[in-house]
């Protein structure tokens, strides 16, 4: 790739640079006109910027209505590579069955998938029914299975004082859920809209002690998810659109950037 120019995304700058690439690895970012033989293909990109894949940290399929290879038809000529999803819709409909046969999917499309499962289907047991009832009982079978990275958003502890006073079996289950995982080096997605103070706290507690958050609307609460350690995700998807609000605490309160992602959560195809 000839004369674009590079954004490093680890320095924040912007610079004119080649990019020497063989199968599917990158050998140079530079000047790379000594590795230019006669077979290489050389593709001027003049004029047009160079960057690292976009990684959707948060996303469901469900929600577009398509599936994971329909999905990623559309979604890598855009720039996104890698697609981290939570399959909690067809998980409240199938349970592991249908969780398992989206992780099989997987295996067919060229872009990155990773699923992060529900360790709690319905999200509001006895107030709700589901096709299956996920509990920790099922951690075991699919956090080992192939394509599965963790644990989706704890929904089922979002309301952490009404879940604590009136069904605490639930914060029982959600620990050895999430204790396992976390036993696994696995990642667990939390789920904390509006919490803050001793009510986060305990979210986190129930995430086993790391997690992150996509469901962040105001400056406040992400100055206070930040500080608490909790990974912001700044959700800009069909629906939801909460990035402005919580870079805030970037470009007004001064905060570190680190732990500030991109997520998109639900997306339609039009």
């Amino acid at each position: 790739l000839k004369g674009g120019q590079v954004v490093n995304v680890i320095t924040r700058e912007i610079y004119k640079a080649d990019i020497a690439i063989k199968h599917k690895y990158i050998l140079l970012v530079g000047d790379c006109k000594d590795l230019i033989g006669p077979e290489t293909t050389v593709i001027d990109v003049t004029g047009k910027y160079l960057s690292p894949g976009f990684i959707d940290s948060h996303m469901h399929f469900e929600s577009s209505m398509l599936t994971i290879t329909e999905f990623s038809r559309l979604s890598i000529p855009s720039g996104t590579t890698t697609l981290v999803a939570d399959p909690h819709e067809i998980g409240n409909a199938l349970g592991p069955v249908g969780m398992k046969a989206m992780a099989d999917e997987i295996d067919n499309v060229p872009s990155n998938v990773y699923l992060v499962v529900p360790s709690l289907t319905p999200d509001c047991p006895d107030l709700e029914t589901a096709g299956y009832d996920t509990s920790s009982k099922d951690m075991e079978d699919l956090l080992n299975y192939k394509n599965i990275i963790g644990i989706g958003e704890l929904q089922g502890f979002s309301n952490a004082k009404h879940v604590y006073r009136n069904t605490p079996e639930i914060i029982t289950d959600l620990l050895a859920s999430t204790i396992y995982a976390k036993s696994k080096n696995m990642v667990v997605d939390g789920n904390a809209p509006e919490l803050f103070g001793k009510e986060l706290a305990a979210h986190i507690i129930a995430a086993a002690g790391k997690c992150s958050c996509h469901e962040t609307t105001t400056k406040e609460e992400a100055v206070e998810k930040l500080r608490q350690g909790v990974y912001l995700f700044m959700r800009e998807g069909s629906t939801q659109k909460n990035m402005a609000e919580c870079i805030r605490a970037v470009t007004e309160e001064k905060m570190d950037s680190r732990r500030c992602i991109l997520a998109t959560d639900d997306m339609v195809a039009a």
